[in-house]
């Protein structure tokens, strides 16, 4: 038996890969460039630090960039979405990773298009910054950031929980962050914002159903080949975890 083939119909993978296959021919491609993003050196906080980073091009960046922003004609309402993932900022643990998302053409009849991603290691607060120049830079994006309590302490490499930090650095100052509606079954007077998406128990098993289901049917434009090689490795193990 081919090991690639095995490979491909082990019960143990969440993705198929033939169809994975199919994405990667159809929508792979490289990068215009990399750059990487840096800050102005400010030590107080202000809407300057994340409206005065500069994008620098490199060959090793952090930054992959297929589009550049172009929202001056059409002027769509949160057409790009920038969504955080937060790693750690050590070489040893889980990549912090920020995807940015075109959304014209879910107007247009099509699918909506991975336009640049960051991924790399980066201290928590200046991780904050980044993402929010990152959103700046792409039309004032609708600017998603991870709340995950789904694999903390069990799989997960990310030194702890960073969201507070994140969200404290930048929530004043940034102000298209995204939030979420309290559930029905959260009783609170609180008034607090909800910021962030809460991935948790429930709401991660929608989140790969979903996939699974963009993936067997093509319902994004991927260009990211380290994106097909992480879908062809993420696995559901003998308990049901992925």
């Amino acid at each position: 038996v081919d090991p690639v083939d095995a490979f491909k119909n082990s019960g143990k993978m969440v993705f198929d890969q033939y169809s994975i296959d199919e994405m990667q021919k159809t929508f792979k491609r490289e990068p215009l460039y990399t750059k990487n993003i840096v800050l102005p050196k400010v030590t107080k906080k202000n809407s300057q630090l994340y409206k005065n980073a500069t994008f620098k091009i490199a060959e090793d960046g952090c930054l992959k960039i297929w589009e550049e922003p172009n929202n001056k004609v059409l002027q769509i309402t949160n057409r790009y979405i920038v969504c955080v993932d937060i790693g750690g900022k050590s070489d040893t643990s889980d990549f912090s990773v920020m995807t940015v998302l075109d959304r014209k053409g879910l107007l247009l009849n099509g699918v909506p298009r991975v336009v640049a991603r960051w991924r790399g290691h980066l201290r928590h607060d200046r991780l904050a910054w980044v993402a929010a120049a990152l959103a700046y830079y792409y039309d004032n994006a609708l600017l998603v950031i991870e709340s995950n309590t789904a694999d903390r302490n069990r799989d997960s490499n990310t030194e702890g929980d960073h969201f507070g930090t994140i969200i404290e650095e930048i929530a004043d100052y940034y102000p298209n962050l995204y939030e979420r509606k309290r559930s029905s079954e959260e009783v609170s007077d609180e008034k607090t914002q909800k910021w962030g998406f809460q991935t948790n128990v429930l709401t991660k098993g929608w989140v790969v159903d979903t996939l699974i289901a963009c993936v067997d049917d093509a319902l994004w434009d991927e260009p990211d080949s380290q994106c097909y090689a992480e879908l062809r490795i993420y696995e559901r193990k003998e308990d049901g975890r992925t």
